[in-house]
């Protein structure tokens, strides 16, 4: 099988992270709403999951303020995840030096757009990035991310069957 070409890839602030938030969100408020006018009158339940609902309303836009920001390439052999500062908004599609090696592993596809999760390959026990990456940030390069990220998962499947293959055979 042949590698996936190079590429380098600007990721943001993910608008259909925003988009599913404010959505969530807006239904959580419509159905509280719904549940006093239809309920019998407001009591301390309501109260209670006013409270809650806002409490999780403003974990959800923290997370959503903090989505890491940076570029995401691939050299035909590995991933590298380079962290923009925040303040700059999109990154330009240049992976920088302070880059490190990552393992790409693909959790959603909605074809324009994917749901990421990077580990980082030096310390095995750091925590997950999970990373938004849509097709509008840069739509010449959306189709080789997208191969890159197939081929790699591809290959990972590839190599444990063979594994498994192998250790069946002994």
């Amino acid at each position: 099988m042949r590698s996936a070409p190079s590429v380098s890839y600007p990721v943001g602030r993910s608008r259909f992270c925003v988009l599913v938030t404010v959505a969530l969100c807006g239904a959580g408020v419509a159905m509280l709403a719904l549940w006093a006018w239809l309920g019998p009158s407001p009591g301390v339940r309501q109260a209670v999951a006013a409270v809650v609902l806002l409490a999780c309303g403003g974990f959800a836009w923290q997370g959503v303020r903090r989505q890491p920001i940076g570029t995401l390439a691939w050299d035909g052999e590995r991933w590298r995840w380079g962290e923009a500062d925040p303040a700059r908004g999109v990154p330009d599609a240049r992976a920088g030096q302070d880059a490190q090696e990552v393992q790409v592993a693909l959790v959603a596809d909605l074809q324009r757009v994917m749901l990421l999760r990077l580990q980082g390959t030096r310390v095995a026990r750091a925590p997950a990035t999970w990373i938004w990456v849509e097709q509008g940030v840069d739509t010449e390069d959306w189709q080789a991310v997208r191969r890159a990220v197939y081929f790699r998962a591809g290959r990972h499947a590839q190599s444990h069957s063979h594994d498994g293959a192998a250790a069946a055979n002994q």
